[in-house]
């Protein structure tokens, strides 16, 4: 399931795939209905191509350092503060005592997510470093042009536009977890206009 909805409604009914739609009279419910469940299964997929979280929130990330690691990356960037960061090799958080503000800094002013150990390294352990921090573009979607993240909208606005001139051989499917349910797409891939842009959010390396 996405984490934030990378455009608007109003913004895909704009395109020109969506042409006799914008024409109607009334607004179709049904299709608004449908338009919305695209967006939300563009967003996921974007999410899911790129490798990170877009919205931005307080949350809580366990990793894994390798062995002799100093440099570490979370999922939702920017990152804009670390509240909290333990290593515990047991991953006993609860008890481990937090890391001093001052032996560790944020890399780059978080534009990548990244962060660092300034006199150390990490000794490896999966799951032994926890971080609570707030990052990500913006909380809400109307947020994202002034987190420069217009052309992700734009992206996404034309992929959904894609999606629906294709109905109904959208390959859309459902999927329902004890956290929720999520939709999203099957064997599909994306416009290659789109792709380019997603490449430059794509998060990269081992971090």
């Amino acid at each position: 399931m996405a984490t934030i909805d990378l455009c608007m409604l109003d913004d895909v009914k704009r395109h020109r795939a969506l042409d006799s739609v914008r024409g109607r009279a009334t607004v179709d419910v049904d299709v608004d209905e449908r338009l919305q469940v695209l967006i939300s299964a563009v967003s996921n997929e974007v999410e899911r191509f790129c490798g990170r979280w877009f919205r931005k929130a307080s949350r809580t990330q366990v990793l894994d350092p390798v062995d002799n690691q100093r440099v570490m990356q979370v999922r939702a960037y920017p990152l804009a503060s670390i509240s909290s960061l333990k290593y515990e090799l047991g991953g006993d958080f609860a008890s481990a005592t937090a890391i001093d503000t001052d032996d560790f800094t944020i890399l780059d002013g978080g534009r990548a997510g990244q962060f660092a150990l300034r006199w150390a390294n990490f000794t490896g352990g999966i799951g032994s470093v926890q971080v609570i921090y707030i990052g990500g573009l913006a909380e809400r979607t109307e947020g994202l042009p002034g987190a420069d993240a217009g052309d992700l909208m734009n992206a996404c606005v034309e992929q959904v536009a894609f999606q629906w001139a294709r109905e109904p051989n959208i390959d859309l499917r459902a999927q329902t977890q004890s956290q929720g349910g999520a939709t999203y797409f099957g064997a599909m891939d994306f416009l290659p206009g789109v792709k380019r842009v997603l490449r430059r959010y794509k998060r990269i390396g081992h971090f």
